[in-house]
């Protein structure tokens, strides 16, 4: 029954529930801090759209890898590909950190990760658009053991600059201190 609708509910519900919108774009701007607060919750929390879009998304994934999981891998593709719009392609990079451990388990998939990753994840890192550059890096480093292993390091040192490590390891570097403080005080 759920077969022949899967890619319908995938495009026209998982993903606008995915897409960077207009109340994301105003917090980003105005309230840096409660924009953080606010995306880590809506994942906490099973009952809010976007955590439900996700647990159905990699449900479908995991459940029917045959018939669904590579038309969802062709809907991002395609996304990523043709919507020049940011919000599209938030939303399309969304859909590869919830799908990361069945991207990797996948022998058919899995070695296309490079290619994915200096296509269309690399680029975004020079983009003027913020929340693309928060989402391409938290696909690189919320999942760096998954993605970025299987990207041959000097590739990596091409298009991601010493400058931009740098600056992510002075980042954890920062709230590891912060919870060390806030751990004993």
């Amino acid at each position: 029954m759920l077969k022949p609708h899967a890619q319908t509910l995938v495009s026209r519900l998982v993903f606008p529930q995915l897409r960077f919108d207009q109340e994301k774009l105003e917090l980003y701007s105005d309230d840096p801090v409660e924009y953080v607060r606010i995306t880590n919750e809506e994942f906490e929390d099973y009952s809010s759209p976007r955590s439900a879009a996700v647990n159905f998304l990699l449900t479908l994934a995991q459940t029917r890898p045959k018939s669904e999981f590579m038309p969802i891998l062709e809907f991002v593709n395609h996304v990523l590909k043709e919507s020049p719009a940011p919000e599209d392609k938030y939303a399309a990079m969304n859909m590869i950190v919830a799908l990361a451990a069945v991207i990797m388990r996948n022998d058919d998939v899995k070695p296309a990760m490079e290619t994915f990753v200096m296509t269309f994840v690399f680029p975004e890192f020079r983009s003027p658009v913020g929340f693309l550059r928060e989402i391409v890096s938290d696909l690189l480093f919320v999942r760096e053991s998954t993605y970025t292993r299987y990207v041959r390091p000097a590739r990596l040192s091409e298009v991601y600059p010493l400058s931009i490590w740098s600056g992510k390891i002075q980042k954890w570097v920062r709230v590891l201190r912060m919870n060390i403080r806030l751990n004993f005080t």
